[in-house]
């Protein structure tokens, strides 16, 4: 149970203290707790199809977030400890980055930064643990690059300051691994939640037809995919990023990146997917008060070839949020859009999904205290539900949401 849980990961919270008090070490990170009540389907954590939050109807999380940095090296490991009332086979605990940087991104600077760590794609998720600071939940987009998509390799970044005094930031990355996703956006569709996936997890993915069946995917894992683990192909993915950022102004960013799969391997537990997108995003500072911010996400994928079972989708995601800030409080308003289109048209199941969700949301800190309450309300269909699942699902995976938080951050 999750509060079983908590208990465990309060009784991590004094190795902070410690830690920190050693040379050259740093820790910081949160605790939180939060519960929520939705319409939408079954979860697809608990065995369902519904894409929204973490609970059956009913949920309750707890989480526990902690940093430690090694000053004199420069290297940084996040873990995350959690509970929650959807899943009970998840990992109780796991890694979420660990990194070295040499350099730094200061005027006309540049960063080398070696290991396992968020790509840098998002103008929403700005706080540690890919988190925001303008919602609970977060959009479709961010939500599945949280899941599925974090790079284990070298990246490159050189800081150019312009005579305009705006900066601008070129940036290259090797990495190797990624290779099994995005089978839970294939074969679930988008969803909309907070957590993202900790190194080794396995998602599960919808009871679909096909993932039982020897003749198609019978040989994925029976507890689903399995998004950050060891590479599979020996193939060395690449991504480029570029951002532009006016000081107290707008910032541009773009994000393009191609792992390379090789999509006829099987190595006997999971399938390598050949996985490629582009995301474009934009914060606009309209005043000291109000933020717009925009991205968008279009790829595609493929795993195995025809004749046989075979999956190719094209995929998309938009959201625009504007954001009001005053003194303790922030009010958010978040629209998106977001589709994945088969292009294989198989034998296996249709993976066409369409989806569009409205979420608006209220945060007030207080001293090292944040609450929240978020309403959300998604239209989510996926049609190969209706024939591919069991007959109690029907193609809708979304509905009307409502989310508490409480967290508590510590550390420096």
């Amino acid at each position: 149970m999750p509060m079983r849980r908590l208990g465990l990961m309060m009784l991590a919270l004094p190795l902070a203290s410690p830690l920190a008090a050693q040379a050259d070490w740093s820790a910081d990170g949160y605790v939180q707790g939060s519960g929520s009540a939705s319409s939408s389907p079954r979860n697809w954590q608990a065995g369902g199809v519904g894409t929204q939050g973490n609970g059956d109807g009913l949920g309750v999380e707890s989480r526990l977030g902690l940093t430690l940095e090694y000053e004199q090296l420069r290297a940084r490991i996040s873990l995350l400890a959690h509970g929650e009332t959807a899943r009970q086979e998840a990992p109780p605990a796991g890694l979420l980055e660990a990194f070295v940087d040499y350099g730094a991104l200061s005027e006309d600077g540049y960063r080398v930064r070696a290991g396992l760590s968020f790509a840098g794609t998002s103008r929403e998720n700005i706080e540690s643990f890919w988190q925001t600071p303008y919602t609970l939940s977060l959009s479709a987009l961010n939500t599945w690059i949280g899941e599925e998509y974090r790079p284990i390799g070298v990246e490159a970044t050189r800081r150019l300051t312009l005579d305009s005094g705006a900066a601008l930031d070129l940036g290259a990355t090797a990495f190797i691994g990624n290779d099994t996703g995005p089978a839970a956006l294939a074969w679930r569709g988008f969803a909309l939640h907070n957590r993202p996936s900790v190194y080794g997890e396995a998602l599960p993915v919808l009871p679909l037809a096909s993932l039982s069946n020897p003749d198609q995917f019978g040989n994925q894992r029976s507890d689903g995919t399995q998004p950050l683990g060891p590479d599979l192909d020996g193939r060395i993915g690449y991504a480029l990023r570029l951002r532009y950022a006016v000081p107290e102004g707008p910032q541009w960013s773009l994000f393009a990146t191609d792992n390379r799969g090789d999509r006829a391997l099987h190595d006997g537990d999971e399938y390598a997917w050949h996985n490629r997108f582009v995301v474009a995003g934009f914060q606009w500072p309209l005043s000291g008060e109000f933020t717009l911010i925009a991205e968008s996400l279009v790829g595609d994928t493929a795993m195995g070839f025809p004749p046989g079972a075979n999956v190719q989708a094209d995929y998309q995601a938009h959201y625009l949020l504007l954001s009001y800030t005053h003194t303790a409080w922030t009010v958010s308003g978040r629209t998106e859009l977001f589709r994945v289109e088969e292009k294989d048209f198989s034998v296996a199941e249709n993976n066409d999904q369409d989806g569009h969700a409205f979420t608006l949301a209220v945060l007030y800190e207080f001293d090292d205290w944040r609450f929240g309450v978020e309403l959300q309300h998604a239209q989510i269909t996926r049609p190969g539900n209706r024939t591919d699942l069991l007959p109690a699902f029907g193609s809708q995976q979304g509905g009307n949401r409502v989310e508490l938080l409480a967290r508590r951050y510590f550390g420096s």
